[in-house]
């Protein structure tokens, strides 16, 4: 029977090919010879820390076989990079409501994101469009004229050679802007803001409000600017991430209540993908334990090696402990923020292929309870260790026992660690975080990400091929085990990400959140053709569920969908329902009457048909062509460019009385009374590959390549 320790290393040749390519791109610094070389020399670094230097850095070279940093500390940690950060991410400073307060954060963030850095920022600070601005006789332009100008800096930093920028807009549901930030990135004009991911900071009284069907002011500065109804504004929110996956939403009274530094920070923003809130200039030091390690005999007789679970737990919180000890960060007031708090965020990776070799279906009952028992022996043992380095190295400065030991979650710790804790104090203010692990999960064997379900059996990836980009099919590492133990190609019965329903996802993020002092990156991904009506409860449930933020994901059409799976090497038609609403067209033309019928699906054309004169000659010509058309638009081709086609062959051999011509005016009359915003599939595309972006663990990611808009 295989153990833990015979299927770490898949022999894969495409896979190893992917492996070897992101190592190079992502991590590999001028001395390192191989992905070994590197984790050495990142052991080596950690261990500097310490007063017996060789005995740890043993240690965490023998750690970073069952567990992986943060991507930032793998690249910058023991290298002569002056200005690289080894914090994968950060929280701005409060952006003061003046031209200075904001070109001075706005000036920090540039310094941040070319270290390497992605950045969390509250808008709800600036004044609303339109607002008097005092002095100057003029009107403010607002919060999302301002986040165009951040999003600017962004790219320009990106553009220049540095590591690909990440951001986090949030907002307060009682802005006066919220409207405009709501649907801030959607249409032709949404360019602006690509480098942005949104969410809403949903207070406790505004879900009272929406729950009772209440008015609910925006306010700023003691002014009340609109009174708008809760529900309404809430169904615009969930309107909008039903078709374009934004906004996110962030339960901030919660996160605030739930804080253990409630005592002396105020949490406003969280990191780019939302698994760490952090106060004003707090910064991620991340970190995944890769499950899959931990199965004995896996899909045989599984067994789960607790004790080398504990021990991998132990060794990683002090490894992260002293990364705040020996990384660099870009500016003093980050440093004198994380020195004075030691905040570290220890998560896990390959949950979902754990459980499928343990053989145990992801979302069942059984899952739940699994994950409820590691999760509480998770965090009980991180916060052991806490206390024991408390008792060797110090408490974190800011530690007030009193204070402390009267949070919420730490209440709930058991006696024994909360009497030690009275005794010696606590190490690291908070300890557990579950973060997006694309790149680090591929670098295990394209094990399942976070907590994530498994997103196909197998993807397509692209990677870099002597200057060319090449297209590799990969297994995920659970699928390869299995097929090494069955010996055949039979296919599994797994459930992978389309399967899993919306309760599904929420019940399993709750239970890991309820034992992790910080936040979790995870996305709810629905089938294309979940109704709204049965979407719209997903947040409220998140909501009651106890959960501190929400992100989904639902291939509306409006956005580009991602990862590439087996079958996906082409854009497909979506599907459209047996009931759906159209527009005819009577027109008059040479050959007589020509029926012209527009289909309508989520307030866009999406087929066209022409039924024309019996005699006539371009009968079949003509249905080529709507069936093309047709195709186009259940692609998402916007009507317009469609249209713009047909419009230019006709300019081109200048026949504008032929039956062409009556077909295109037809549909753009049919097109213009639908009423919709023409700029409906305003897409991205991967900036390096040109391949389609999805939605997960609160991120938009390609896995055609390591493109990961949050890392």
């Amino acid at each position: 029977m295989l153990a833990v320790e015979e299927i770490t290393d898949v022999d894969d040749a495409d896979l190893q090919e992917v492996v070897d390519y992101i190592w190079r791109k992502k991590y590999k610094y001028r001395s390192d010879g191989s992905l070994d070389d590197t984790k050495c020399r990142v052991a080596r670094t950690a261990a500097s820390a310490e007063e017996a230097p060789a005995v740890w850095e043993e240690k965490f070279r023998w750690l970073l076989d069952f567990f992986l940093p943060g991507g930032r500390v793998m690249n910058a940690l023991g290298t002569s990079r002056s200005k690289c950060t080894a914090m994968n991410c950060f929280v701005s400073p409060v952006i003061e409501d003046s031209m200075e307060g904001i070109f001075s954060v706005l000036h920090k963030a540039a310094l941040t994101m070319q270290a390497g850095g992605g950045i969390g920022f509250d808008f709800s600070t600036l004044r609303p469009k339109d607002a008097p601005v005092l002095g100057v006789g003029s009107t403010s332009s607002g919060p999302i004229s301002f986040m165009q100008v951040y999003d600017a800096m962004c790219r320009t930093i990106s553009s220049s050679g540095h590591r690909r920028g990440a951001m986090m807009a949030v907002m307060r549901v009682d802005h006066p802007d919220i409207e405009r930030f709501v649907t801030a990135k959607r249409g032709s004009e949404n360019n602006a803001l690509v480098n942005f991911n949104l969410s809403v900071l949903i207070t406790d009284r505004f879900m009272e409000a929406v729950k009772n069907n209440g008015e609910w002011r925006l306010v700023f500065g003691g002014k009340v600017y609109k009174t708008v109804s809760a529900r309404a504004l809430w169904d615009q929110i969930l309107a909008h991430a039903y078709d374009y996956a934004e906004p996110g939403v962030l339960f901030i009274d919660r996160l605030n209540r739930l804080n253990n530094l409630y005592y002396c920070e105020e949490i406003h923003a969280t990191n780019p993908c939302g698994e760490q809130p952090l106060p004003p200039n707090g910064a991620c030091n991340l970190g995944s334990i890769n499950l899959t390690r931990f199965v004995r005999s896996p899909f045989q007789n599984p067994e789960f090696d607790y004790d080398l679970f504990q021990k991998t737990i132990k060794t990683a919180v002090r490894f992260l402990d002293n990364v705040i000890d020996v990384a660099r960060l870009p500016l003093k007031e980050q440093r004198d923020e994380v020195v004075s708090k030691r905040r570290v965020g220890l998560g896990i990776t390959g949950f979902a292929d754990m459980l499928w070799m343990m053989g145990i279906q992801y979302g069942s009952a059984e899952a739940l309870v699994f994950s409820d028992n590691l999760a509480r022996l998770m965090r009980d043992t991180a916060y052991r260790t806490s206390v024991e380095l408390a008792q060797e190295k110090g408490c974190f400065p800011l530690f007030d026992p009193k204070k402390y030991l009267a949070g919420e979650f730490v209440k709930d710790l058991p006696a024994d660690i909360r009497n030690d804790m009275q005794k010696y104090g606590v190490r690291n203010s908070h300890l557990l975080s579950i973060a997006p692990t694309g790149t680090t999960s591929l670098l295990w064997g394209n094990i399942s990400s976070g907590i994530e379900p498994i997103f196909d059996l197998e993807v397509k990836r692209e990677i870099k091929d002597n200057e060319e980009m090449k297209t590799v099919q990969v297994k995920d590492y659970a699928y390869y085990v299995w097929r090494e133990i069955a010996g055949d190609n039979r296919a599994p019965d797994v459930l992978t990400a389309p399967k899993i329903n919306a309760s599904q996802h929420i019940e399993m993020q709750a239970v890991w959140q309820k034992y992790f002092d910080a936040s979790i990156s995870k996305t709810i991904n629905f089938d294309p053709n979940t109704s709204f009506k049965q979407f719209r409860d997903t947040y409220l449930r998140a909501y009651e569920r106890g959960l501190k933020g929400c992100t989904v994901y639902r291939d509306s059409g409006k956005i580009k969908s991602v990862i590439k799976s087996k079958e996906d090497r082409y854009v497909q038609p979506i599907k459209l329902p047996a009931s759906r609403n159209m527009y005819a067209e009577e027109v008059d033309t040479p050959e007589g009457k020509m029926y012209i019928s527009v289909t309508v699906h989520e307030n866009a054309p999406r087929e066209v048909f022409a039924i024309t004169p019996a005699d006539s000659k371009t009968s079949e010509f003509l249905e080529a062509v709507t069936r093309l058309m047709s195709i186009g638009l259940r692609c998402n081709v916007d009507p317009n460019v469609v249209l713009k086609q047909i419009k230019e062959s006709l300019l081109k051999y200048g026949n504008v009385s032929s039956m062409l011509a009556y077909l295109e005016r037809a549909v753009r009359k049919a097109v213009a009374r639908i009423g919709i915003d023409t700029a409906l599939t305003d897409f991205n595309n991967c900036p390096q590959c040109g391949g389609v972006l999805v939605m997960a663990e609160g991120c938009i990611k390609c896995s055609s390549c390591e493109y990961n808009k949050c890392s």
